[in-house]
């Protein structure tokens, strides 16, 4: 039958082939801009560079900053959330920040420079967009806070400690015609 397919003379049953059922992970949720949104938070960071939301990706959570129109702004939910739980379960309010975290973020962002330096190394420094991450206080909404732990939010609070990412704006993006290519990181292909 194999032969058969690779002449073209026999199409494969289509009860044959197997239900093909979406992973979680791939399924789009609706995104609710308004739950991302800054303005009218008390932060000397939104008052300054007024960020706009303007996507959420698997990693971070994106902004625009309108005076800078080159740049986006990331925040890095896995560390944001780390961050949140340890202070849950430490009994300490989200926004704190003890020596045993900031040693710990620390380590992250050290951790993230040699991934961004073997991206670099990988595929040109031509081809890995310019950033730099900081480890800072970020306004944080409920809706951010719903978002990140699927509506069982276990703290409130509008500050917690997390990594922001300040990344040259791909101008390919500009471009409505331009081609998306989604792969796993290469750093970790085994």
């Amino acid at each position: 039958m194999l032969s058969n397919l690779e002449n073209g003379k026999e199409e494969m049953p289509r009860e044959s082939l197997p239900e093909q059922k979406p992973d979680s992970n791939e399924v789009f949720q609706e995104i609710n801009k308004d739950e991302f949104e800054l303005q009218g938070i008390e932060n000397e960071l939104v008052k300054k560079y007024q960020p706009k939301f303007l996507d959420e990706g698997g990693e971070h959570i994106v902004y625009e900053i309108p005076d800078h129109p080159d740049i986006v702004v990331k925040v890095a939910t896995e560390s944001l959330k780390r961050i949140i739980d340890w202070n849950v379960d430490h009994g300490h309010p989200m926004d704190f920040f003890s020596s045993e975290l900031k040693s710990s973020a620390n380590e992250d962002l050290r951790k993230d420079v040699e991934r961004y330096q073997q991206l670099k190394k990988y595929f040109g420094s031509d081809h890995v967009l310019n950033q730099r991450k900081f480890l800072v206080k970020i306004p944080v909404t409920e809706g951010i806070l719903n978002r990140l732990y699927d509506g069982k939010t276990p703290v409130t609070g509008n500050e917690a400690w997390g990594t922001v990412m300040v990344q040259k704006r791909a101008e390919e993006l500009n471009n409505p015609e331009h081609l998306i290519i989604t792969t796993g990181y290469s750093e970790q292909a085994v």
